[in-house]
């Protein structure tokens, strides 16, 4: 039985002044006031989840464009640097782009580990910061529909436990495709990522009764692109 979790919100804040674009980024670099509220959502979810095994977590949005990539990205960034072992995987295989954001093959990944194409050994690919490994989409041409079964993905999952303190997985949007039910009711916790001033209320509720409807475990949300017009250090104060 999983333990209960406080949901939490995590509020990723824009300034007024422009960010630079992410390919102008290098891809393992977290803005500093980023770093400290993923490092929060660490402590929660570290004190929430059972000692001694391995935590999976899905990240997923309502819909497309909401930044799950970035998110999980910059999670996973951070839990390497404060030394834990971490495992993230590109499981959007409609619109993978882990790939290219880390610049590795995109082959031999999720995908194929579905099929038994290959090992999970071999398609984990280490990056250039120490304890953060990264499953790509790989490059089966199957059906992702056929892919995301939960009888074919549960002794994925499983196997994947046992290679990292953490497994993170980014999937696609809960409200276009049915690939993160299938995901969801396998892994300790589900992110739900919701991007401020875009997304309606009316689409997270629908997405949230999806991922109810199967019990999953949603653990909190993460309010991305939320816009500040004065300095964060004045919020503070407030």
């Amino acid at each position: 039985m999983r333990p209960a979790i406080q949901k939490q919100t995590l509020q990723v804040r824009q300034t007024a002044a422009p960010i630079r674009a992410l390919d102008e980024l290098d891809s393992y670099q977290v803005p500093g006031r980023h770093r400290e509220e993923f490092l929060r959502m660490r402590q929660t979810l570290s004190t929430a989840l059972s000692e001694g095994a391995a935590r999976t977590l899905l990240f997923a949005s309502s819909s497309s464009g909401e930044g799950t990539t970035t998110i999980a990205s910059q999670f996973a960034i951070v839990l390497a640097d404060s030394g834990d072992n971490v495992l993230l995987v590109d499981a959007n295989l409609r619109h993978p782009a882990l790939h290219s954001r880390f610049q590795l093959v995109k082959e031999c990944g999720f995908s194929d580990l579905a099929v038994l194409a290959c090992s999970a050994r071999e398609a984990a690919k280490p990056t250039k910061l120490k304890g953060l490994s990264i499953i790509t989409s790989g490059g089966s041409d199957s059906n992702p529909y056929c892919l995301f079964d939960s009888k074919r993905l549960k002794p994925v999952v499983d196997e994947l436990r046992t290679m990292a303190g953490w497994v993170l997985f980014e999937t696609s949007a809960v409200n276009d495709f049915n690939d993160a039910l299938s995901l969801a009711g396998l892994v300790d916790g589900v992110i739900l990522v919701i991007q401020a001033e875009k997304t309606r209320w009316e689409v997270v509720q629908c997405a949230r009764d999806r991922l109810a409807g199967i019990n999953a475990p949603i653990t909190g949300t993460v309010l991305n692109r939320r816009k500040t017009y004065i300095p964060d250090w004045i919020y503070s104060r407030l």
